[in-house]
């Protein structure tokens, strides 16, 4: 799942309803491309339509904390010739056509997303754009959209909008902040493509490359959403830290995003060795280029939200390599749980329960906000891929016959594939793995577990740490688990009033494991 810590782990959910349709009008929403771009672009065409709120914003996007936002009608794209026009069929947009639309007045704004990455990090460097308008509903003259302008790449250390304390709080971490990137030659083989690793570096203030001193190690896996740049700005809430009061650690913010979504550095038929590439790769060659506390007992994984979900997965899976996974509202790790869906329930539908009542996949005080199936439907017209459901099929699922991912569940009903939900049964349910293979696990991971998760998350997530704890418990297990009253996906980390309270105390307990007898000296 998507989400937040202190709005850094921001969840982002796609919000959409059933399409509906009607008859054309005469009028057309058409697109140009200028004639004097001669880059026969290709991509992803949205036409994005909101109701005028007497705002002119520099460019449109879809709003997943607001159900009725923005409709989009969207279609694909090959070589589109320079001077070229396209018709959007306005009956087919989501989440209302444009055709059914109240009369009044709307903004509206088309969109090339080049590299289909929209349903993940919305627009991005090389898309193509008109400028926002305002259109009459109905329409009564043609609505025409020329795409004269194109998205820039950010540039990294910038953040338009952000506050003077934000700014500040990035630049005093800034010093310490490195960029690391190594090329896997496991994944380059496996795809057949340089294919590279990333990081986020930052390194405690007392550090000195020149010394036959170590530091332990934490590696953090962020959100559905964390982006390099998300990272970033994810590194630079340890700023908010006492350091006079804090251990000294090495921080490690691991990149495990690609357009497809996050590759949760599993070890996968359908996607390639993401996790040995990490632990036999790009861990190795970091503890040669910093000085790192290169045992067991010197490496900790901290994650949250899908993060989460990585950081057990991989404690789980290379338990003599870290000393300790800390996953915070983890993503479902018992797929009985999943969503509110036992997956291997007969006749499993992820959209509605057995009495046709639609499931939701984000709430907000016992409210739903959104639905399993508006999500996933919404994600359908925005792309072919990046989106939260999409994902999780790049992640889990086997390929079919011509290579692409099989759906866990049917788009248009919901219905699970029961073979597919058997593959994920098989190779990333935890609650199966352990049980499976507790016997050799424990002697190994015994103590290394923690799982803190909300009894209010804003995505059901407590469900299936439910499940694992008594998954657990059940085999004997040394793990800790901890469900904090009320608390929600969001604001987890919210610790009397200290926005970074849970980290502060997972690095203390860490420090404490890495560098007993200093701890006990204090």
């Amino acid at each position: 799942m998507k989400s937040s810590l202190r709005r850094r782990l921001l969840t982002v959910v796609f919000i959409g309803t059933t399409a509906s349709f009607s008859a054309v009008n005469a009028a057309e929403w058409q697109v140009t491309l200028p004639a004097s771009n001669t880059s026969q672009p290709d991509g992803r065409l949205l036409l994005l339509v909101k109701p005028d709120d007497g705002k002119q914003p520099a460019m449109l996007s879809t709003n997943g904390t607001s159900p009725g936002g923005v409709s989009v009608a969207a279609q694909e794209v090959t070589a589109l010739a320079p001077g070229a026009s396209i018709s959007i069929d306005a009956s087919t947009a989501y989440k209302t056509a444009f055709t059914d639309l109240p009369p009044g007045k709307y903004l509206a704004m088309a969109l090339l997303d080049r590299d289909h990455s929209y349903n993940f990090e919305q627009s991005g460097p090389g898309d193509l754009h008109s400028p926002v308008q305002s259109v009459s509903l109905p329409l009564t003259t043609d609505a025409v959209f020329t795409l004269s302008q194109e998205v820039a790449a950010p540039a990294l250390w910038e953040f338009p909008g952000s506050s003077e304390q934000d700014q500040l709080r990035r630049e005093a971490v800034r010093p310490r902040l490195q960029e690391f990137s190594l090329k896997s030659e496991q994944l380059s083989t496996f795809r057949q493509q340089d294919t590279s690793l990333q990081a986020w570096v930052l390194l405690p203030k007392d550090y000195a490359p020149d010394t036959d001193r170590t530091w332990p190690v934490i590696y953090m896996t962020g959100t559905f959403s964390a982006t390099h740049k998300a990272n970033l700005d994810l590194a630079s809430l340890l700023d908010m830290f006492d350091v006079s009061n804090e251990p000294s650690m090495i921080w490690v913010f691991l990149d495990f995003q690609t357009p497809y979504g996050p590759t949760l550095f599993v070890d996968s038929d359908a996607i390639g060795p993401w996790g040995s590439a990490l632990v036999e790769e790009f861990i190795p060659a970091l503890e040669q280029r910093y000085r790192m506390d290169a045992r067991p007992n010197g490496r900790f994984l901290i994650g949250h939200s899908s993060g989460g979900w990585t950081s057990a997965w991989l404690q789980t899976h290379f338990p003599a390599v870290f000393g300790g996974s800390w996953s915070t509202a983890p993503d479902p790790l018992d797929f009985t749980a999943f969503l509110k869906t036992d997956l291997y329930s007969a006749s499993a539908n992820v959209y509605t329960d057995a009495a046709g009542v639609s499931k939701g996949v984000a709430r907000r005080g016992g409210v739903i906000l959104t639905t399993i199936e508006d999500t996933a439907h919404y994600e359908d017209v925005l792309g072919p891929q990046g989106g939260v459901f999409q994902a999780m099929d790049w992640a889990f699922s086997p390929r079919d016959a011509a290579g692409n991912t099989r759906p866990l569940f049917d788009l248009s009903t919901g219905a699970v594939d029961p073979a597919v939900a058997a593959y994920w049964r098989e190779h990333f349910d935890l609650s199966v793995y352990l049980t499976r293979n507790w016997a050799t696990l424990q002697p190994a991971l015994d103590g290394k577990l923690h799982f803190y998760v909300g009894t209010a998350d804003d995505h059901y997530l407590e469900d299936s740490v439910y499940k694992l704890r008594d998954t657990l418990n059940g085999l004997g297990a040394n793990a800790e688990f901890e469900f904090h009253e009320g608390k929600t996906h969001n604001n987890l980390y919210v610790l009397d009033k200290d926005p970074v309270g849970l980290m502060r105390r997972f690095s203390k307990a860490m420090y404490a494991i890495a560098r007993p007898d200093a701890e006990a000296g204090r």
